[in-house]
């Protein structure tokens, strides 16, 4: 009986599953930041960073800056401080990871 409903005989939720609208795959525009800023690395040292980062907007350009510093070095974010924010033209971008990020698009 839980066969014939999942195999679609029955009408249950196999065929309510199949009437769902498909979006199909999802366009993302990505942008280049450069983000700035220190992260402590002991109690009275703080290093200096700038990274490269592909993102939607400088929202998501911190978030994923302050997840690759604490992935990274082991940081917790109250010990990242960001000093600024920029968007970067084509030209300017030196990571080769954030440049294939850009072109994905294409």
């Amino acid at each position: 009986m839980l066969r014939a409903q999942f195999d679609g005989q029955s009408g249950g939720p196999a065929k309510a599953l199949s009437g769902t609208l498909s979006l199909g795959p999802l366009l993302v525009i990505m942008k280049a930041f450069e983000v700035k800023g220190q992260f402590r690395i002991s109690l009275r040292t703080w290093q200096p960073f700038a990274m490269e980062v592909a993102s939607t907007d400088e929202k998501a350009a911190v978030e994923k800056t302050l997840a690759l510093i604490g992935s990274r070095h082991k940081v917790k974010r109250k010990f990242v401080k960001i000093e600024g924010v920029r968007s970067l033209k084509h030209e300017e971008v030196t990571d080769h990871a954030v440049k294939y990020l850009l072109e994905a698009k294409k």
